[in-house]
């Protein structure tokens, strides 16, 4: 498959586990990336209700999602919608997803708002298997897999397509910054809406997330058609 054929084919919505061509959808490049090789998908954007939300489009019911607490506002145009709220009403999504060596995860979030308070869109923080992507006041934005993370000063942003695999963060497309991948812990069950400290809601996020999808093998050479597919959604 060409890589024209791959930004075509991204033009189309899914509409339920396993749609579009090439044995897939979006989130793996409509066969580009290889089925076994995708964890979870999700697309509250489009989905027929909240319920609908939750499935993992892979066709795996073991990595649907759930509410942790609160379950998010949702649209079908915005997709789940996360704001703050006080213990124990944050909106907040388990996934069952344990993160692992060499993992990837790709993003697509809008109406971030800083609040000055750090933001997790998704994931967990365990010692030397973090797997995350949070949003800070000062630095900007931090992505992190393994022991290692990456910091970035660039503004506070509003919206985007933000990747992570083993060796750099991703901002539509385009690597956001990198580092010395190493991953030497156990990871927890990562969150959607926040991160996972042990299994505890932390740093929770405000904005909308329209489609999210996890890898279990580093799809850097993958993160600029990944960006192109999701922008189409």
């Amino acid at each position: 498959m060409t890589f024209g054929a791959v930004f075509s084919r991204a033009m189309r919505p899914p509409f339920g586990p396993n749609t579009g061509g090439g044995g897939g959808a979006w989130w793996n490049l409509f066969g580009a990336i290889p089925l076994a090789n995708c964890v979870a998908a999700y697309q509250p954007k489009g989905a027929a209700n909240l319920a609908a939300s939750y499935i993992n489009l892979t066709g795996n019911a073991t990595y649907n999602c759930a509410p942790v607490e609160v379950a998010p506002a949702w649209d079908v145009a915005s997709g789940w919608k996360f704001t703050i709220a006080a213990i124990p009403n944050r909106t907040s999504l388990t996934t069952g997803v344990t993160a692992g060596s060499n993992y990837s995860a790709v993003v697509r979030f809008s109406n971030s708002t800083d609040t000055s308070a750090n933001q997790a869109v998704f994931g967990n923080v365990t010692t030397n298997a973090n797997f995350f992507l949070l949003l800070r006041t000062t630095p900007k934005h931090r992505h992190a897999n393994g022991v290692n993370l990456v910091t970035t000063a660039s503004a506070w942003p509003a919206s985007g397509v933000f990747g992570l695999t083993p060796g750099a963060g991703y901002r539509d497309g385009l690597s956001d910054g990198t580092f010395v991948y190493s991953w030497t812990g156990t990871a927890v069950p990562m969150f959607i809406g926040c991160y996972s400290n042990a299994g505890s809601v932390t740093a929770p996020f405000t904005g909308y997330i329209q489609a999210f999808a996890v890898y279990n093998s580093d799809q850097a050479a993958n993160m600029a058609a990944l960006y192109i597919a999701m922008a189409a959604l």
